[in-house]
């Protein structure tokens, strides 16, 4: 299940906001969850917990994280900026045991839509 984990007060498209309220986990297990897997996949470029914080807090920013149903642990997160024009990708990540199932794609695909919602002309890779 893919649900809006943005935390701004001006985020990019507010159309669907209240996704991450439909869903049983917290902004804290959301914060814990994804530095887990930036360090894991990242490494020594990995976001820490605060930098996580700040960028799903930052204006204009639209975060999603993939939810497993059952177990409500992330399994992936990808996250634009818009910047009036374009959608500049931030990030994404997929745990490693959940590669290669399409995670990814549907992140990907879901930024898209919104981006094109609010009327970005083009999602670049920031």
């Amino acid at each position: 299940m893919i649900v809006n984990i943005t935390r701004s007060k001006y985020p990019a498209d507010a159309s669907n906001l209240s996704k991450i309220l439909n869903s049983d986990i917290s902004y804290k297990k959301v914060i814990n969850q994804i530095s887990i897997i930036e360090k894991d996949l990242f490494s020594s470029g990995c976001w820490n917990e605060n930098m996580i914080s700040q960028e799903l807090e930052a204006p204009m920013r639209q975060y999603y994280a993939d939810i497993d149903d059952e177990t409500h642990d992330i399994r992936g997160y990808a996250g634009y900026w818009f910047d009036g024009f374009d959608a500049q990708i931030m990030t994404i990540g997929v745990c490693r045991v959940n590669q290669r199932s399409g995670i990814g794609s549907s992140l990907l695909d879901t930024m898209m839509r919104s981006a094109k919602n609010i009327g970005a002309e083009r999602m670049i890779l920031e």
